[in-house]
């Protein structure tokens, strides 16, 4: 049996209360900033994207960088978490149509579908991956932590995030037939990674580990996978 999230309705439901857990430890900045750098560098054509869905959008804070990169689609967002959803439709329902749904059961299908820092959470990703991706009619773009064995080791209780993820992580989508079209790892400083003067804190102590054929530490970075979805691949 596939196991489910790291954490339960209730206990997400929790977080996005309005002043919970979410907002105090910079949920609303860090779905800004990933959204941002996405947009940044995503591969993705604006032109082709004329529906996009955004998974686990919590508060829905990346539709306004969304709709900027990609202005010509209509945009939905999903959560598990019915309080995530009523307060994004609050915030941003001018910009998207918010619904309530699980990962696995999203309704629909939509040109681009964006994920960003869910897949961590669940026992089942590669389950999931699927999943969402019988849900795209054209590309997916999926945004992970990178390596982050050390962090996992290190967590209180092991519940949060429960996967670590390298480049060849989500190989197995080749082998259903989906082709990637991008694996690129980045800081994203303000939400996942350390800011320039942090690096540059940090330089003269790489030098040192680097003379001692040491490897660099580089802080906290995202994987971005981007896939193309050709129209007859599907799975059972």
């Amino acid at each position: 049996m596939a196991q489910g999230p790291s954490l339960s309705v209730p206990e997400w439901d929790a977080q996005f209360l309005e002043g919970g857990d979410w907002e105090r430890n910079g949920g609303r900045q860090q779905t800004r900033r990933f959204a941002e750098c996405f947009c940044k560098r995503t591969t993705i054509p604006a032109r082709f994207v004329r529906t996009l869905a955004d998974i686990g959008c919590a508060l829905g804070d990346a539709m306004p960088a969304l709709g900027e990169r990609f202005p010509g689609a209509r945009l939905f967002g999903f959560d598990i978490s019915p309080t995530a959803i009523e307060r994004a439709q609050s915030h941003y329902g001018h910009l998207a149509t918010f619904t309530h749904a699980d990962v696995r059961s999203i309704p629909g299908r939509f040109e681009l579908i964006y994920c960003s820092n869910v897949l961590e959470h669940l026992h089942d990703w590669k389950r999931v991956c699927l999943d969402l991706l019988q849900r795209a009619e054209a590309f997916a773009a999926f945004l992970v932590p990178f390596e982050e064995r050390i962090r996992l080791r290190g967590a209180k209780d092991g519940r949060d995030h429960v996967v670590s993820f390298n480049k060849r992580s989500f190989g197995f989508l080749q082998t259903r037939g989906f082709r990637i079209r991008q694996i690129s790892v980045f800081s994203c400083p303000g939400a996942w990674g350390w800011d320039r003067t942090k690096r540059l804190k940090k330089a003269p102590r790489n030098l040192r580990r680097r003379l001692k054929g040491k490897q660099p530490h580089y802080g906290p970075r995202q994987l971005l996978v981007e896939v193309k979805v050709p129209p007859d691949v599907g799975y059972r």
